[in-house]
C-alpha cells in the first residue's frame, strides 16, 4: 500500500508515494519515551536533560514526563549542534 506525501525538499512540491516502512520509520520518531529510557539512549542523567534539553521534555502527567524518540536521538548529533 502507498500514500501520497507532500515532500517538501524536492523542487516543485511534487508528491512521491511513501512505503509503509517509512511511514512506520516516520511515527516511531513521534513515540514519548519515559525519562529514564531517554536517559539510557543519550547517557546523559535525567538531571542533565532537564537542565540542558528541558524545551524538549513533555509532561506526560503530574508525576511522569517524557521526549519524543526523534528529539532523543538528535540529542549529541553533531549535526544539530
Amino acid at each position: 500500500m502507498y500514500s501520497k506525501v507532500r515532500d517538501n525538499r524536492t523542487s516543485g512540491g511534487d508528491e512521491r508515494p511513501r512505503t509503509n516502512n517509512e511511514l512506520m520509520n516516520a511515527l516511531e520518531g513521534m513515540r514519548i519515551v519515559s525519562m529514564r529510557e531517554a536517559s539510557m539512549l543519550t547517557g546523559l542523567s535525567a538531571d542533565t536533560l532537564r537542565r540542558h534539553h528541558g524545551h524538549l521534555i513533555l509532561r506526560l502527567s503530574a508525576k511522569r514526563c517524557g521526549l519524543r524518540l526523534r528529539d532523543v536521538l538528535t540529542i549529541g548529533d553533531p549535526q544539530q549542534a
